[in-house]
């Protein structure tokens, strides 16, 4: 699927494209459009049903990658218009909340921060303290 063209996903969709395909990694496109920060994909993927709360291979909802990848905007839509999930916690054991303070993303971690239980983490991505 196209996931930088929300129109070309749609006649996808139209035509059955399942929404909450896999690949061989667990990756569901919701995923990677969170992950990439497309969110008129990612709203056309939940226009046509798909599985907000979906786990890839590490468990991770979109919210995870979208808060790891510090897409601001797909966080807050998916915060404030859908169902996802904030508090769950992945394989590893952290939040959303956890992965925007783990890799920096100081506005989404702002956003996320008091909705969910994070973990208590400070150090940065590369495993150092602050």
């Amino acid at each position: 699927m196209k996931l930088g063209n929300p129109e070309i996903a749609r006649q996808l969709l139209r035509r059955g494209a399942d929404p909450d395909l896999k690949d061989r990694t667990g990756f569901a496109v919701l995923h990677d459009a969170a992950r990439a920060g497309f969110l008129d994909t990612l709203q056309t993927l939940l226009e046509f049903n798909a599985n907000v709360n979906v786990e890839d291979a590490e468990g991770n909802l979109p919210l995870h990658l979208a808060a790891q990848e510090g897409h601001l905007p797909v966080v807050a839509f998916l915060l404030e218009r859908t169902a996802s999930r904030v508090g769950h916690r992945n394989r590893k054991g952290d939040t959303a909340y956890d992965l925007a303070q783990l890799y920096r993303r100081s506005a989404v971690a702002k956003l996320l921060e008091g909705r969910a239980g994070g973990s208590g983490r400070t150090e940065g991505a590369d495993g150092s303290g602050d």
